[in-house]
């Protein structure tokens, strides 16, 4: 097509030249017609000459044949400068294609299969993107509904265990402690709701509320924990709690209070307790002395279940510290008011 214009021109003129030329000129075929004419008026003169005249007449239909066929030709061709610009851009295109996506059409059509399919699934993802979008604000109103109803109901169950744990701790020499359920806003979501929830405590006079896990004391931890489970002994699913040297600082009717929550919190729990106060190691169902010695100079510990016999020697060396009849008949009372005590807690547990 971008050489039509030229081939138009060359094969007119061709046609022209044979056969149907200006006034000015003959065309060829009719010079040609004009010599055969010439020669068949010598062949009554020549017969040699007949021969001539026939390969004349054969040429000149197999001239007349040849432009008849460039007419038709000619009349075939088209020369279109728009549509030959639609088809150079269109070349240009597929040749570009060619270029990124493969030497072939097939290539180039396999290719574009493939990103039609993406396409579909693109434009389906829009449309996912919409519902998972609509799915997240419903369940961030859902969240946000519900985290605000638990923020409510932790604070009013707050407000009765602070008065709880503040009676539990005054039974348990902490008469002056302050304690507090603090809340703050947790930032994003979680399992466990919009609160951040943190307990404070000022363990003596004068001293602001602190987070208890910063400033109470081994003692005050285990004193505080064994409130905390006298309280929620019913609900509280914790299989084995432990508890270490809670007797710090204490002694007396504070030691025998401490003991009584023990046996309580024995009932529901298994407990293990550290301990050097007799009243507190009277409630155990098993006793067990820990003690330091050296063999071939190296420190083992080591760890003897005691006998109801050794038991009560026990007790009695944690009374003061000496074996007497008045220390060791101290320590069988001790023992005989707590098996006394666990059963009057299995009766009522019964």
């Amino acid at each position: 097509m971008s050489n039509a214009e030229e081939l138009s021109r060359s094969v007119t003129n061709a046609y022209h030249q044979i056969y149907e030329t200006s006034f000015e000129e003959d065309a060829i075929i009719d010079k040609l017609k004009k010599i055969s004419k010439d020669i068949d008026s010598l062949i009554s003169v020549d017969k040699s000459l007949e021969k001539v005249s026939n390969q004349l007449t054969e040429l000149t239909y197999g001239l007349e044949d040849v432009s008849f066929q460039l007419r038709d030709y000619q009349d075939e061709i088209e020369f279109d400068p728009q549509r030959l610009d639609i088809i150079e851009e269109r070349l240009r295109v597929i040749n570009d294609l060619k270029r990124k996506y493969g030497d072939e059409i097939e290539d180039i059509l396999t290719y574009c299969d493939g990103i039609k399919v993406e396409l579909e699934e693109a434009e389906g993802m829009e449309v996912r993107k919409k519902g998972l979008e609509e799915d997240i604000k419903r369940l961030e109103e859902d969240y946000n509904n519900k985290a605000k109803s638990l923020s409510n109901k932790r604070q009013e169950v707050a407000n009765l265990l602070e008065e709880k744990i503040l009676k539990e701790l005054k039974d348990l020499s902490m008469v002056q402690t302050k304690f507090k359920v603090n809340f703050e806003e947790r930032s994003g979501f979680s399992g466990d709701g919009m609160d951040k929830v943190e307990f404070l405590i000022a363990p003596n006079p004068g001293s602001g509320l602190k987070p208890l896990a910063k400033i109470a004391s081994g003692g005050e931890l285990s004193r505080i924990m064994l409130a905390l489970k006298t309280i929620t002994a019913h609900i509280d699913d914790i299989s084995t709690l432990v508890f270490d040297e809670i007797d710090t600082g204490i002694g007396g009717r504070v030691a025998k209070l401490i003991a009584d929550k023990l046996l309580f919190l024995s009932r529901k729990h298994q407990l293990i307790c550290i301990t050097h106060l007799p009243q507190i190691a009277c409630m155990a169902d098993s006793h067990y002395l820990i003690m330091k010695k050296v063999v071939q100079e190296e420190t083992e510990t080591v760890i003897h279940p005691l006998t109801d016999n050794g038991r009560i020697r026990e007790l009695a060396r944690m009374l003061d510290g000496s074996l007497n009849d008045t220390t060791i008949d101290h320590a069988k009372e001790l023992i005989g008011a707590a098996d006394e005590k666990r059963r009057s807690y299995d009766k009522t547990s019964l």
